[in-house]
């Protein structure tokens, strides 16, 4: 089964408000999560390798999201 991960700067575009910076947060880790578990419940070799590699990439991801976060909402905030 192939996996598209959705790359950092694709969730970034769909950031305009705070809470959509949340929704991607969580929908990073959800589908990090989703992933692993199929990562550790594939029966193929191939399918864990495709799970494990899609998984790094997530993880990532989501890593990249967590760090950036308080840079982003500080952009998305008008200064004033």
């Amino acid at each position: 089964m192939a996996y598209q991960v959705p790359t950092y700067n694709q969730r970034l575009k769909r950031v305009n408000t705070i809470e959509d910076l949340r929704n991607e947060l969580a929908g990073a880790k959800r589908y990090m999560m989703r992933l692993r578990k199929d990562a550790t419940n594939a029966k193929a070799d191939a399918e864990r390798e495709a799970a494990t590699k899609s998984l790094a990439k997530a993880e990532s991801v989501l890593r990249q999201l967590r760090r950036n976060y308080f840079e982003i909402e500080e952009s998305l905030v008008p200064a004033g």
